[in-house]
């Protein structure tokens, strides 16, 4: 059986895959049913669920399962451009099977093997896997706790040999969310060394519209954006998210695109999502007041440090006094599961990431962790 080894693809070959959150099905697979009643703190998904709409529409088109999707989504791409009041032409999107897809794509067309790509950290960890899969090489800026990991210093790593950037803005998972002047200014210098800028904005749509980078991709001939319905308009199952960047950089990507990449019934439900307006501004008013509530209450608990935070979740760190496994171990045990972000590049076991969730589940968190806190420390 050694051959196998020996003609595998060595990028693949050594590759570990980034953990993630949300992960109750693999840990608990065995006895689920003892689990129903978990609060999972862990994913940062609009809790609200999905548009009724988009539901409704799904239900009523489950007729198209036995047909092709269209393999461009060009309905959908003209439904983005809707959205953005058609500043974006059809022409400047790519619809993919979630972000994840869209990374590694973007890895595989614009990355070539020793190419190095320049990545801040902590950040998602999708990023330094797929330019690893494609023969990348990736370069690791660490940003500082201290500073609340604000990227000003990130355009002193930049230089002739880096290839690509991956920035995510708000930032997985500290929740900063970067200036877009500031954005706008790595980008400029990035293409002057002829250096390609990913921008993930997978969590901007909980945030102020004005600080998506959306608007700059026909001025930034070197910048992707992402784009995601997973997070905010909580099709995460269908797996569907799309990129905008200027109509020569979609024509490479979709060149490289697997053919009917996304299925019928995500594309209806994305294009119903976007319509609905209700949904997006009761979302916004609901994220708001509770991220407003859990940073008030987290706070107010003695031994934690609570990071700025703009989008659906925070961030947060123990006193370093604090077993951290017990502290994660107590929550399990009241039914609260939440993101040690120790895999994080780095971070250690010390932060804690959580998802910002309906008042009755925030309450219930903070009332345990104050609880557990006083008890222990």
């Amino acid at each position: 059986m050694e051959f196998i080894y020996k003609y595998c693809n060595p990028n693949i070959r050594d590759l570990e895959r980034p953990l993630h959150g949300g992960n109750i099905f693999e840990k608990y697979s065995k006895n689920l049913n003892e689990w129903k009643d978990l609060i999972d703190f862990s994913t940062n998904i609009n809790p609200l669920g999905p548009s009724k709409e988009a539901l409704n529409a799904i239900q009523n088109n489950l007729w198209q399962i036995s047909y092709y999707p269209e393999t461009t989504s060009r309905l959908l791409r003209e439904e983005i451009s809707n959205f953005f009041n058609k500043q974006i032409s059809p022409e400047s999107v790519i619809v993919c099977s979630g972000l994840t897809e869209l990374i590694n794509l973007t890895a595989e067309v614009l990355i070539q093997p020793n190419n190095e790509v320049l990545i801040p950290v902590p950040t998602y960890g999708e990023y330094s896997w797929a330019v690893k899969k494609y023969g990348g090489n990736p370069r690791f800026h660490f940003l500082k706790a201290e500073e609340n990991f604000h990227m000003d210093k990130l355009i002193d790593s930049i230089h002739p040999n880096i290839r690509a950037i991956y920035l995510c803005n708000p930032n997985n998972p500290t929740a900063y969310l970067e200036n877009p002047k500031l954005l706008s200014e790595i980008i400029e210098f990035a293409y002057k060394n002829r250096t390609f800028v990913f921008v993930d904005e997978a969590f901007i749509d909980f945030c102020d519209s004005n600080s998506s980078l959306v608007n700059k991709i026909n001025n930034h001939p070197n910048l992707i954006v992402f784009r995601s319905f997973t997070k905010f308009f909580a099709l995460t199952g269908l797996r569907i998210g799309y990129g905008l960047a200027n109509k020569e950089i979609i024509k490479l990507l979709m060149k490289g695109k697997l053919s009917w990449n996304v299925n019928c019934l995500a594309q209806i439900g994305a294009i119903n999502s976007l319509k609905d307006q209700n949904y997006i501004q009761n979302t916004l008013k609901i994220i708001n007041k509770e991220r407003e509530f859990l940073l008030n209450s987290l706070k107010n608990i003695k031994n934690i440090k609570v990071f700025p935070s703009a989008t659906s979740y925070i961030l947060f760190q123990l006193n370093s006094e604090i077993d951290s496994g017990i502290f994660e171990e107590k929550l399990m045990q009241k039914r609260i599961m939440i993101r040690n972000c120790s895999s994080f590049e780095g971070l250690d076991n010390s932060f804690f990431r959580i998802g910002i969730k309906m008042r009755t589940d925030n309450t219930k968190l903070i009332k345990n962790i104050r609880t557990i806190l006083d008890e222990e420390y």
